[in-house]
């Protein structure tokens, strides 16, 4: 509902005395530091005039709370300009106990296409490791709990190297160790913050400071802070019913023959015919996917029925085609006719249908009473709201979860007055705005999408919602994009 002049007239509080001298004195301070949203700076994103003067002055007035938000309702946009897949909860213990080589991945028998997406998973689970490891680090930070609970020592020599991969800074997180490593051995985990380096505190420090600090050593003292254990205790698959809820419920899975045709227009694939590879393949109510072991990285993952449906044909030689529109994309084979007819039947059965509980369970949590009962959250606490028509700070209980952000105006006894799918959104801080230092704006993927700008009261507050934000929105993969649909 549009805010009417007189609404605001009644509800602003009047300025104290000498109100008009600060004014100009932030009009000036904004102009010699030339404050500018990073938004602004590297994507081209720019506050108009009447926007930044909105701002400025409502920074020294009351809380106006009290206001009807302007994001009332549920913003689907984000989600809806996608093809988005889950990463599943099966699929984040498998990243965090997997053991993985470091070097160049092995080509073997797959295709150029199936080597760079999965190239692209592991990148993005590791960013999700570093985000939800910050995260934790942060939370321990903010209850002065964040102490030193592992110390182990490393040694390699001339040839060998520790078998281990780091990722992020400040802090610096474990990402990766490779199985039978001297990392490996001694202990080290996915997810452990590097607190110190032979006796050098790291915590503060860049990822290229502790790479510089660690290369050079031939042994390696270090103080961790483990959260791989904390995060597990809350991944009880037996009990999650989250994969449901977000269309990631496994429906079939099992060993197929998949035809590895070869990409042409690549030196390996120039004259090739491609051969028949097993494959082990998951099928969930939105999505098949493929992968050399139940426990590896998928190498593909495909929408049954986005961007349209795909269609399904058998032919007498027991070969199932998989086509979008006139484009094959998989042929397959199984043990058995008897195996395919069934993985056949099975999709055509959930491609008509076509269901996305997705939409369907964020619209039911918006209308459960009490922030309490979205459980499991990746974040939630107090925060700094500018609305978009009327600049102005209110101040909201917000949920964080599976890339949803949800609004209430008090933390117990009321339902969410709105909810915003943040898919494809980028996060960043701001330096200062509208009086608030510890702010930080939602990027949209699109100019002509709503944009968020949101403060805390503490640094650490701020880098604890900045983690989880990232961590929430990684979580999706857009096949829409980048060619990730490309075979």
């Amino acid at each position: 509902m549009e805010t009417s002049g007189d609404l605001v007239a009644m509800e602003i509080i009047k300025p104290p005395e000498g109100f008009g001298d600060e004014k100009e004195l932030l009009y000036k301070k904004k102009k010699k530091k030339s404050i500018r949203a990073k938004s602004e700076e590297r994507y081209g994103y720019k506050m108009d005039a009447s926007t930044q003067s909105s701002i400025s002055l409502h920074a020294s007035l009351h809380d106006l709370s009290g206001y009807e938000d302007d994001d009332t309702g549920i913003y689907l946009e984000g989600y809806n300009q996608g093809v988005w897949v889950y990463i599943s909860q099966e699929e984040e213990v498998n990243c965090w106990n997997r053991h993985e080589p470091l070097g160049r991945m092995d080509s073997g028998d797959s295709t150029e296409g199936e080597r760079e997406f999965a190239k692209k998973f592991i990148a993005l689970t590791h960013r999700m490791v570093h985000r939800r490891a910050s995260g934790e680090c942060y939370r321990r930070l903010g209850g002065c709990q964040l102490e030193i609970n592992k110390r182990i020592s490393l040694h390699r020599t001339p040839t060998t190297e520790y078998g281990f991969r780091i990722h992020g800074s400040r802090p610096v997180v474990v990402s990766a160790v490779e199985l039978a490593s001297p990392a490996e051995l001694a202990g080290l985990e996915v997810g452990d913050v590097i607190m110190s380096i032979n006796g050098l505190q790291v915590l503060d420090s860049s990822h290229s400071d502790v790479v510089r600090i660690a290369s050079g050593a031939e042994s390696l003292e270090l103080e961790l802070a483990r959260t791989k254990n904390v995060v597990m205790e809350t991944e009880d698959l037996e009990e999650q019913h989250q994969d449901d809820e977000l269309n990631q419920q496994i429906v079939l899975r099992g060993e197929l023959g998949k035809f590895n045709g070869m990409d042409l227009n690549s030196d390996e694939g120039r004259g090739a015919r491609g051969v028949w590879v097993e494959r082990h393949f998951t099928l969930t109510r939105t999505t098949l996917s493929y992968s050399k072991t139940p426990t590896s990285p998928p190498l593909k993952i495909i929408s049954l029925w986005k961007p349209s449906p795909l269609s399904l044909t058998l032919n007498a030689n027991s070969i199932l085609t998989l086509s979008r529109g006139h484009t094959p994309l998989l042929l397959l084979t199984a043990s058995s006719p008897v195996t395919l007819e069934t993985w056949m039947e099975t999709m055509a059965t959930l491609i008509s249908n076509c269901e996305d509980k997705w939409v369907e369970n964020s619209g039911r949590l918006v209308s459960l009473v009490g922030a309490e009962k979205i459980g499991n959250p990746d974040c939630s606490g107090w925060v700094w709201k500018l609305g978009r028509r009327v600049k102005s700070w209110g101040r909201r209980f917000c949920v964080l979860k599976d890339a949803v952000v949800y609004f209430f105006n008090s933390q117990q006894g009321e339902a969410a007055f709105g909810a915003s799918h943040l898919h494809g959104y980028r996060v960043q801080t701001v330096s200062i705005l509208g009086g608030k230092r510890h702010a930080f704006e939602l990027l949209p993927p699109e100019m002509t999408m709503r944009h968020y700008y949101l403060a805390v009261d503490t640094e650490n507050e701020r880098k604890r919602w900045l983690a989880a934000l990232e961590y929430s929105i990684d979580r999706w993969i857009n096949l829409a994009s980048n060619n990730i649909q490309k075979f």
